[in-house]
């Protein structure tokens, strides 16, 4: 039995309940005021199976008999809580020459050797560890960490998989070990590696929160990069979960979530035409709207609900566009109904008479399409549903195009991107080039390069699509 298990007297295999059942019962007895050393152990006992999911944190080793090596262990323990990494390396540098069979020495300056920096000499301590004792998990973890900080990653690979097997399982060698299997491209490995790491407990502290916050985002990075394997939609499931029973500590870091969904959602470069790997994976598109629709409540600021709404935007336009089902037209609907607040409130008007426009002209090619509409696309439907109860009366919609066309024609040399005239070209008249947007001087600039879509990348070079960058 470990001495943290033995000094509450519960069994390896004991849950957090029972943990926590035996630490009370024990608290009766050494209370800090009758017994301040009593408590000090089981208090630490506790703290340590509570961080770990009731696991270990590290190896044990017998009591210490010589009076001068607990001197030195206890100068060694004061000096790295007090941060002293320099004291605690020359303190058990002369225990493990005074005490060359004390392993918990060699174990400790391995530790301080990596903490402090000096990996070369760390990778040297934990592999005398592993000669020693090969089969401890917890001298493989340190020298898996001691490679993987020395950049020996292909020889960290083997010893990080050994003190897995081993059963090594405290939060520092999980965390690690999925940082590493994400820089070696082993994304399934380290998605099942975090989310152990969440496993092992269930609610979290404040000074911890900004840790998990970061694995939990490694964790996404690893189920986004290769979405389609048959784990994948669950474990996203389970991360949403953790937002759903941590709200107090995503609702500070809903700008990181979000740019770690938007970065592996639309990578650099992609179109919205384009095969997108992680959208293209049914589960893992319903997932990520999930997501979204779990973050935007606890939302502080405007832009962060702007960011998950644009995240939502994104899914819905790439699925309109690959849905053979339907007229290609619904795209465009959607993304006039749903341009990101931010931008010029005339531009979002002509997209609107952009778009209405074009359903007329085409109303009986996308009328039946109305139906799968309602079904699939409800929010898309709601937003549009007016609009199409008037433009289905053949009476109405002829005066509200007359009304429309005179506002369009008017209106149509000053922006970017003319849909109507552009899926129906007979009706456009005869304009004497073609004036961008914002132009102020009151004489008509005539573009000559190739006209940029809302949906093409933006010409800054910033890597975002045109509609979401310098297009606003």
């Amino acid at each position: 039995m470990s001495t943290y298990h033995s000094v509450l007297g519960v069994t390896e295999d004991a849950d957090q309940a029972e943990i926590k059942k035996a630490y009370f019962r024990l608290l009766r007895v050494h209370s800090p005021e009758n017994d301040p050393d009593g408590f000090r152990k089981i208090r630490e006992a506790y703290d340590e199976l509570r961080k770990n999911g009731g696991k270990e944190n590290g190896p044990k080793f017998p009591p210490l008999k010589d009076p001068f090596a607990v001197k030195m262990q206890a100068q060694i323990d004061s000096s790295l809580k007090a941060g002293n990494n320099a004291l605690a390396r020359e303190t058990c540098e002369e225990a493990c020459r005074l005490f060359p069979k004390e392993i918990r020495f060699l174990y400790e300056l391995c530790m301080v050797y990596r903490r402090s920096g000096n990996v070369g000499k760390a990778v040297n301590t934990a592999k005398k560890l592993v000669s020693i004792d090969g089969a401890n998990p917890f001298f493989h973890k340190e020298l898996a960490l001691s490679l993987y900080d020395r950049g020996f990653n292909n020889k960290a690979c083997e010893v990080f998989k050994k003190a897995y097997e081993l059963g090594c399982r405290d939060y520092e060698f999980l965390e690690e070990y999925g940082s590493y299997c994400f820089d070696m491209r082993n994304y399934k490995t380290g998605r099942d590696v975090l989310m152990e790491l969440f496993s092992l407990k269930k609610s979290w502290e404040r000074e911890e929160s900004q840790k998990y916050i970061d694995s939990w985002c490694t964790a996404l990075f690893h189920i986004l990069t290769n979405p389609e394997d048959e784990d994948s939609c669950h474990s996203l499931s389970t991360l949403t979960q953790y937002v759903k029973t941590h709200e107090v500590f995503f609702s500070d870091n809903i700008r990181t979530v979000a740019f770690a969904i938007y970065e592996r959602m639309i990578p650099a470069g992609l179109q919205i035409s384009d095969e997108n790997p992680v959208l293209s994976v049914p589960g893992i598109r319903e997932g990520i709207t999930e997501l979204a629709d779990t973050l935007l409540p606890i939302c502080k600021e405007k832009d962060e609900r702007e960011l998950l709404e644009n995240i939502k935007g994104e899914i819905v336009d790439y699925v309109l566009e690959h849905d053979e089902r339907i007229n290609s037209l619904w795209r465009l609907v959607f993304e006039a109904l749903n341009m990101p607040e931010a931008f010029d409130r005339s531009v979002v008007r002509f997209a609107i008479l952009d778009m209405k426009l074009c359903m007329i002209a085409e109303w009986e090619a996308i009328r039946k399409d109305i139906p799968l509409i309602e079904k699939d696309y409800t929010e898309l439907y709601e937003k549009i549903n007016t609009s199409l109860n008037d433009i289905s009366d053949a009476d109405k919609a002829e005066g509200l195009k007359a009304r429309l066309i005179s506002d369009y024609e008017r209106l149509a040399p000053y922006y970017q991107q003319n849909y109507f005239y552009e899926r129906h070209p007979e009706e456009r008249k005869k304009l004497k080039g073609t004036v961008v947007h914002g132009n102020s001087s009151g004489s008509p600039y005539v573009r000559t390069g190739k006209k940029i879509g809302r949906n093409d990348p933006c010409p800054c070079g910033s890597g975002k699509k045109y509609k979401n960058c310098c297009g606003r």
